[in-house]
């Protein structure tokens, strides 16, 4: 068993993904079974390949087949029994049984996937429903009995197989792989490629192409942690070689692969939770979320350029950049960008976004396949896609207990009622003071996020917090975009911000100072959206284009200003730390959508930079003079 191991799992992970593009063009399945049958799959496969102890699997264990026979039992029975369970909502014995055995492997299989985070916040909503009889006043209820708790998870289109296991087991899992197929097929390599062309000879070259390269695969991998391995393996060693230092090397990789989440057209499967719950298309969540995206990655990449400025850091050199006819050719950039455009073709002309992602993967496919018309190349591009597919397969089993389990949370919180009392604790905050509601608001999706990938902290963040900031008068698309916007920038956010530990360990340095840089970059990030939830102008909803614009630009110059402001360097060169600390405020308001914010903002901006000259005349004089008394008082000290 040990020697066939990796082929099993290999296979099981090909044939996970087949399902999943089978089902998604030809022949979709009822909604349970389709959940069921993609349960089995993604579970088996983290049983097969990791080990009790979160380590690769060796050889598997008499438990860990156990635990299999349970998710396949349990699972088949809801394959064939998914009519009865919208007719009477009540399983018989047996499946209370596999319910409850089925909820065990669950929280085990997660714990596996993703770490203790999850299974901890499950453990203690469930305990919470057995103590809460005991506990007195508001946070109290009567409680539930056991095959209640047990129905709901397992035997109902809720717990295990509800909305989230079905877009795990539709659109979500369609668009890993198809982000996975595009990685182990060359479309990483061209992204670094074309990112070297574009950006490499300028200074501050390196850091400029990880800021393209991770941000243009970020949005199509969904993951900020995945893309500092794959693209962060060659552009941090780069900006290091090139006179980069480590910890400022790593946070802007950190950060830029971050940004992807956030970033359209696919902005990972947050966005297409956030159509499903708000019952938007698709195409529009990712037209709302352009304006802020774009700031997002102007103050990242002003940032890098005045940081280049400051300490002089040199471009990459020519001899080392890509030339555009290796760049711009049919093999490199047609299985790459014709599917995306076509994506984006049949998104804009109003198909579904599963029927669009299944002609956009099988675009992928025969493109690829089609390059090459030799024999040899033919057979090669035939293996390439089968490990492409697998890799698919095994990146989406990393995620279904995760989405499975969220599920159940979600769930057992709804019974007990713990949402409402939460939303009725921030919106209570919010008849104190609104700016604290959002401060409130803005920390616990942060919260979630540690250890939790952000989709579920944003999923959790809606079930405790939405509702109360609708009470407060927001609007329910700016609110769901806040929180999304909150649970990305986790992956950055101390203390347990994975994308910055993963950046550390290749650039070998400190994580937190490398943590605290790449907040810096990412101060738009964490500004903005306390101005959209207020001012949907930013996401362009409800406002005339002309607003639009004007909105865009002055929000692009409080970017470029917040920048200089953090990183010390402007147009005439480095920047006095008083001016900093203006060009910040103004930046700030510029940033705010409101015409007066603007003007107050564009005043600022010129008092700090005609005023920086005579602050640098005054500053050395003033520096000579306390140096000169601390001498003198040390001379005459006793």
């Amino acid at each position: 068993m040990r020697a066939y191991l990796p082929k099993i799992i290999q296979w099981l992970a090909f044939a996970f993904a087949v399902f999943q593009i089978y089902t998604a063009g030809f022949s979709p399945l009822p909604s349970l079974e389709q959940r069921a049958v993609h349960i089995m799959f993604g579970f088996t496969l983290i049983l097969l390949s990791l080990s009790f102890r979160r380590t690769p699997q060796q050889k598997v264990p008499f438990w860990d087949f156990l635990m299999i026979g349970v998710v396949l039992a349990a699972n088949i029975n809801i394959f064939f029994v998914f009519k009865d369970i919208f007719i009477t909502f009540a399983g018989t014995t047996k499946d209370f049984v596999l319910g409850g055995l089925l909820l065990l492997v669950v929280i085990e299989t997660v714990r596996r996937a993703q770490g203790k985070v999850i299974p901890i916040l499950l453990g203690l909503a469930l305990l919470y429903m057995f103590v809460a009889p005991y506990i007195p006043g508001t946070w109290g209820f009567r409680g539930l009995p056991v095959t209640k708790i047990i129905n709901t998870i397992y035997y109902s289109p809720h717990g295990i197989y509800g909305f989230l296991t079905g877009l795990s087991a539709g659109i979500i899992g369609l668009f890993i792989i198809f982000g996975s197929f595009l990685l182990h097929t060359g479309g990483g390599e061209t992204f670094i490629k074309l990112a070297l062309r574009l950006t490499g000879k300028y200074r501050g070259g390196p850091a400029k192409v990880a800021v393209v390269a991770s941000g243009m695969f970020g949005t199509i991998s969904g993951s900020a942690v995945a893309n500092v391995a794959v693209t962060g393996n060659y552009t941090i060693p780069l900006m290091k070689r090139l006179g980069y230092k480590p910890q400022f090397a790593g946070a802007v990789e950190a950060t830029a692969s971050t940004g992807g989440h956030i970033m359209p057209p696919i902005m990972a499967s947050g966005a297409f939770i956030m159509a499903e719950l708000l019952g938007i298309p698709y195409i529009k969540i990712a037209f709302y979320a352009l304006i802020p995206a774009l700031l997002f990655y102007i103050t990242v990449f002003s940032s890098i350029h005045f940081e280049a400025l400051r300490t002089e850091l040199v471009p990459v050199p020519e001899e080392e950049l890509p030339s555009w006819r290796s760049i711009l050719s049919w093999r490199q950039l047609g299985p790459l960008f014709i599917p995306l455009i076509l994506l984006i073709t049949l998104l804009v002309n109003g198909f579904h976004i599963l029927t669009a992602g299944f002609y956009t993967m099988m675009a992928a496919i025969v493109l690829f396949l089609f390059i090459d018309f030799s024999p040899t190349g033919l057979k090669r591009r035939f293996v390439q896609i089968g490990t492409a597919l697998s890799e698919g397969g095994k990146a989406l089993s990393l995620l279904v207990p995760v989405f499975v389990c969220v599920n159940v949370l979600l769930s057992v919180l709804s019974l007990s009622g713990i949402t409402i009392k939460l939303s009725e604790l921030v919106f209570a905050l919010g008849g104190e003071t609104l700016i604290g509601a959002l401060i409130v608001s803005a920390i616990i999706p942060i919260i979630l996020g540690m250890g939790v990938p952000g989709a579920a902290a944003y999923v959790l963040a809606v079930a405790v917090i939405a509702s109360a900031l609708y009470k407060l008068g927001f609007q329910m698309l700016p609110i769901h975009m806040f929180l999304f916007y909150f649970a990305s920038l986790c992956s950055i956010t101390p203390p347990v911000c994975l994308a910055c530990f993963i950046a550390a360990r290749i650039a070998e340095t400190d994580w937190l100072r490398l943590a605290l840089i790449a907040v810096r970059l990412a101060a738009v990030g964490f500004i903005i959206p306390f101005f959209f939830i207020g001012e949907p102008a930013l996401l362009a909803l409800d406002s005339p284009f002309t607003l639009t614009m004007a909105t865009s630009f002055s929000g692009a110059a409080g970017a470029i200003l917040v920048a200089a402001g953090f990183f010390g360097y402007f147009l005439r060169g480095r920047v006095s730390i008083p001016v900093r600390l203006l060009f910040v405020i103004s930046g700030v308001l510029l940033l705010h959508p409101a015409f007066t914010t603007d003007f107050i903002g564009l005043a600022v901006a010129g008092f700090g930079f005609i005023g920086d000259p005579l602050v640098k005349r005054l500053q050395g004089p003033l520096v000579n003079f306390l140096s000169n008394f601390r001498r003198d008082k040390t001379k005459n000290s006793p």
